[in-house]
């Protein structure tokens, strides 16, 4: 298990000095059921630097299982699922 705890939060983003042009961090449903069983709740990306696969299901399968799903862009945080609020 990743984390002893529940709440533990997972962000993805591009390393420093990472070539974007071939290696770009991606989630999807397998990332979610993962975070799943080992008690992650909130999953977080930086706007425009993480690829979603299949974002519609991605969004269904976070709100089913109950894991908060953001993006960030400097100081704007976007909420894409309403199941859960953030704190």
């Amino acid at each position: 298990a990743l984390s002893k705890k529940k709440g533990a939060v997972v962000c993805k983003s591009t390393k420093t000095n990472q070539d974007e042009r071939f290696d770009l961090p991606a989630i999807g449903i397998s990332t979610l059921e993962k975070m799943q069983t080992s008690g992650c709740d909130t999953i977080a990306i930086r706007s425009g630097e993480t690829i979603v696969v299949n974002p519609k299901e991605f969004i269904e399968k976070a709100n089913q299982l109950k894991i908060n799903f953001i993006s960030y862009e400097k100081e704007e945080f976007k909420n894409y699922n309403s199941e859960k609020k953030l704190q």
